[in-house]
């Protein structure tokens, strides 16, 4: 579970964070939201599709990174990212750009106290970034969560009126029951009506380039070829703690397995 307050100096002055070194938070976080703006760095890696929560909840464009629920298949024994890209929302963790009231379109920083990353207090014994200086400014370290966070914000601006217009035009389907993936009970995965999208006329087209919709549906048509990658992952899974299980009795030791794929390395140490 999460807890989110606002920062501010009153309260924080003193006080600051140690920077998150693995991804233990994402563990069981079958898939990752994520936004128009990571398309380049998202393709070469993950499956991407919407999901919407039951009760005509707005969909949300994420990276599959589980066949299951309550699997993440990119997240090792260790708590390592096993891919060369890490999904924005994920690297801010514990950060979160958080309304400052109910419906309010003013943001400000929020900061999950139970992410175990808080420092009440900063000492020379402490691997913390400080929230303020002396003047009550957000440090150097802060202020760029901050933009980090902007981009964040921006980001889901741009791919909520992508969104938009894929449902306009009714272009998502369910995901093909056929595939290896279990979608989880609170809602459903949904993909590109292909042929949907083949019949739009010019005008319905230039409309979806326009709002970014266009190319969120082609980015996910394509992305489909990356459940390979999932099924390899969960494999290598399978077989690296086959390999802890034999060498527990014997040395007490981890193992190394490290496949290569297109390029880029699955470290599981």
């Amino acid at each position: 579970m999460s807890n989110y307050v606002l920062l501010n100096p009153e309260q924080y002055q003193n006080a600051g964070w140690v920077p998150v070194s693995h991804f233990e938070h994402a563990r069981k976080f079958q898939f990752v939201s994520v936004a128009l703006d990571e398309l380049a760095q998202l393709l070469s890696i993950y499956p991407l599709g919407f999901f919407c929560k039951k009760g005509g909840a707005e969909p949300r464009f994420v990276a599959v990174t589980g066949l299951q629920q309550g699997e993440n298949l990119f997240v090792a024994h260790t708590g390592r990212w096993l891919a060369p890209y890490v999904p924005r929302t994920l690297r801010l963790h514990p950060f979160k750009m958080t309304s400052t009231e109910a419906g309010s379109n003013n943001h400000s920083v929020g900061f999950d106290l139970d992410s175990g990353c808080l420092r009440e207090t900063l000492d020379s014994e402490q691997a913390a970034l400080p929230f303020f200086n002396q003047e009550q400014q957000p440090t150097e370290a802060l202020s760029e969560v901050m933009r980090l966070l902007q981009q964040e914000l921006n980001g889901r601006r741009l791919t909520h009126r992508a969104l938009a217009g894929l449902e306009k035009h009714q272009l998502l389907m369910p995901w093909p029951q056929e595939g290896t993936l279990k979608s989880p009970d609170e809602g459903g995965l949904y993909v590109i009506d292909e042929k949907a999208l083949n019949s739009c006329d010019g005008d319905a087209i230039k409309e979806l380039q326009r709002s970014g919709a266009l190319a969120l549906a082609y980015a996910q048509l394509f992305s489909m070829q990356r459940m390979q990658f999932l099924k390899q992952l969960m494999d290598m899974h399978a077989a690296h703690k086959k390999k802890i299980d034999q060498q527990q009795e014997q040395q007490g030791l981890t193992g190394v397995f490290t496949p290569e794929h297109d390029g880029f390395s699955f470290d599981f140490e």
